[in-house]
């Protein structure tokens, strides 16, 4: 994970996050998962499709868009930990960039 820091007026901070392909990848497979729990694909039990099927049968940008809170939600904090940084406020989102995937 790549983490760009600038400082903007009023004690804020933008942080640039870019996450590693690996990062992505198995934050694809937990939205595949989920996805495959939560509805039923012809031919295998619930939570059992293989990613490759999932993707098939809902499409890739349904499974990014299902990936993309959980990638946020679990890399956020690693992103402020490594940078050292102690939010006193809610963080805001501006834009989320999927080839890398970055926000």
């Amino acid at each position: 994970m790549k983490v760009t820091t600038e400082r903007l007026p009023k004690s804020q901070i933008a942080l640039n996050i870019e996450l590693d392909e690996q990062q992505v990848q198995r934050g694809l497979d937990r939205a595949a998962r989920k996805l495959s729990e939560q509805f039923r694909i012809p031919g295998f039990r619930p939570g059992k499709a293989p990613r490759k099927i999932v993707e098939n049968y809902f499409g890739r940008e349904r499974l990014l868009e299902e990936a993309t809170e959980d990638l946020i939600q679990k890399s956020f904090p690693q992103a402020l930990k490594q940078e050292n940084i102690l939010p006193v406020g809610r963080p805001t989102l501006e834009r989320v960039e999927q080839q890398p995937f970055r926000y």
